[in-house]
């Protein structure tokens, strides 16, 4: 943490990117959808911001292979492909299409 705080230009950016977002919430409600919080909310928001810093840094001397996960990656069946998030973007006459070749499909056997 030696001279964390002497970077000047980290200390502006911080300083600009807080007063920013403090006035944003406390004048611009309207504007942004948001509510004012007071003083005693935002000085505790600005603490969480200095937490988060360290914490960051903590975070980077884990080994990154306490973070590792692997991902089944095979492709769908076209049973399994309706029941995505995306199947009900899809246009309806594609879809109609495809359940009725099943049902002939079905019909068939």
């Amino acid at each position: 943490m030696k001279g964390f705080f002497s970077n000047k230009a980290f200390i502006a950016v911080y300083a600009v990117e807080w007063i920013m977002q403090f006035v944003m919430v406390e004048f611009m409600g309207v504007f942004t959808k948001c509510y004012p919080i007071g003083l005693n909310l935002n000085l505790i928001c600005l603490g969480f911001g200095f937490i988060s810093i360290p914490w960051g840094a903590i975070i980077k001397f884990i080994p990154s292979h306490y973070f590792k996960f692997e991902v089944d990656d095979h492709p769908l069946d076209e049973e399994n492909k309706h029941g995505t998030a995306s199947s009900i973007f899809k246009k309806s006459t594609i879809r109609k299409k495809e359940m009725q070749g099943k049902l002939e499909e079905a019909l068939k056997q």
